[in-house]
């Protein structure tokens, strides 16, 4: 059965973090409802990632508590992501 799928904002952002903390981060971010959109291995690992619009700056608290302070991060462009509608 075919379903109905709304568009809805998602807002991306971005921020640095040590390759100790990256796969606790990657995980938390996943869980809470964000995508891991790209990751980055550099010096540090830089985690590109999206969340739902209205969550946005719930997740910049999130990761800026889950490392101390450390994370800081950017929040970039909104983008649009269909959503499915519950029935």
């Amino acid at each position: 059965e075919a379903g109905t799928a709304v568009m809805r904002p998602w807002r991306r952002g971005s921020f640095a973090c040590s390759y100790a903390r990256y796969e606790r981060l990657r995980r938390l971010l996943e869980e809470r409802g964000a995508r891991v959109e790209e990751t980055l291995f550099g010096a540090e690992v830089e985690i590109v990632f999206s969340a739902p619009e209205t969550q946005s700056e719930s997740f910049v608290t999130l990761l800026r508590d889950a490392t101390a302070g450390e994370a800081e991060v950017r929040l970039g462009e909104s983008v649009f992501r269909p959503e499915r509608e519950e029935e």
